[in-house]
């Protein structure tokens, strides 16, 4: 024998008291689940809001940071460069007053063995002349033992005396 199903809308269906139950329960239970969803879902937004504000206040406090450090950064720059600049100036005139100080010690030094050149020129014409006046003396004297005449002898002198004149030039 073969069963025959109820119809779909009768009361022995079963489906049918499954379907009302179903509906029964979601009625009944929408109003709570909806708000324990509704609070999840406000919560979770205000959540990301929060996190998204705190975002932006990190994003600004980022952006002021690397304006200040930029600022830092360019005043450093400057700063940099006119120290670059000073010890420039100062290497230079360290420079011109190492170049002034050994042209000076180069002149004095050279003035010193100019000195130096003129005493042993003055001393070498000194004993030139000594000893001229030596070899003079020494040839008139020989001359006048030999016994030469008058007009012998002031030749003689004469001669020597131009020899001392020429030797001393």
């Amino acid at each position: 024998m073969t069963e025959v199903e109820p119809a779909l809308f009768s009361l022995q269906n079963p489906e049918l008291w499954f379907s009302m139950a179903s509906v029964l329960v979601i009625a009944l239970g929408w109003k709570p689940v909806g708000k324990i969803l509704a609070t999840t879902l406000d919560a979770r937004t205000k959540k990301i809001k929060d996190e998204i504000a705190e975002a932006e206040t990190l994003l600004s406090q980022a952006k002021e940071l690397l304006a200040r450090y930029t600022g830092q950064l360019a005043s450093a720059e400057v700063d940099a460069r006119r120290i670059i600049a000073q010890a420039e100036a100062e290497a230079e005139q360290i420079r011109l007053r190492a170049a002034g100080e050994l042209e000076h010690a180069l002149a004095t030094r050279q003035q010193h063995v100019l000195d130096r050149i003129n005493q042993a020129e003055a001393a070498a014409v000194a004993e030139i002349r000594d000893a001229t006046v030596t070899l003079t003396m020494q040839a008139t004297r020989a001359a006048l033992k030999s016994g030469l005449n008058d007009n012998e002898q002031e030749a003689l002198v004469q001669k020597a005396i131009g020899a001392v004149k020429s030797n001393l030039r």
